[in-house]
């Protein structure tokens, strides 16, 4: 038995298996879903004051997520 399906159906089996992507303004950050680059390493540093970054690379997630004492831990 075959099933035929359109780019359309793929499309919505994708959208449908693949979880949301996280938005600092709408999903808080947590341990399953904190990623912590290397390259970000400089920005939490308590030295320092004024974190640039181009939108969407993280700031409000690590503005966040170092008011959390555990995700702050970590």
């Amino acid at each position: 038995m075959s099933i035929s399906l359109t780019p359309e159906d793929y499309r919505d089996l994708f959208t449908s298996a693949l979880p949301g992507v996280s938005d600092a303004d709408t999903i808080e950050p947590d341990l399953r879903t904190l990623f912590t680059p290397d390259s970000h390493r400089l920005a939490l540093e308590p030295d320092t004051t004024v974190v640039r970054g181009a939108r969407g690379v993280g700031k409000t997630v690590w503005f966040k997520a170092i008011q959390d004492p555990l995700l702050r831990q970590t």
